[in-house]
């Protein structure tokens, strides 16, 4: 019988973009700060080109992710990992796009 781990999504989702985001910064030269703060490193990467605050709202339903399932008493559904799924994956295709990646 399979199991489903929709919270892992949730998590490796915002982790992946975290790491997107910060991939902009280091290919832009600037210093990356010690943050998993999706929306602290938007701003930093807005500050390069404006055009990544349209990834604001896919941001703003990731975050939190990195804690919010991580201990018991909140579960992710299918729902909410299809949807962060789905926004890590326009993310990094945006991202890649910007890097010069495609």
């Amino acid at each position: 019988m399979w199991t489903h781990n929709y919270d892992a999504v949730c998590f490796h989702a915002l982790k992946s973009v975290e790491k997107y985001l910060k991939a902009v910064l280091q290919e832009q030269g600037v210093n990356i700060p010690k943050t998993h703060q999706l929306i602290d490193l938007l701003a930093l990467c807005a500050k390069v080109d404006s055009e990544y605050l349209m990834l604001q709202p896919d941001l703003m339903g990731l975050e939190g992710y990195a804690i919010m399932f991580r201990y018991p008493g909140q579960s992710a559904d299918r729902a909410e990992a299809k949807a962060a799924f789905k926004a890590a994956e326009m993310i990094s295709t945006f991202v890649k796009a910007k890097l010069g990646l495609t």
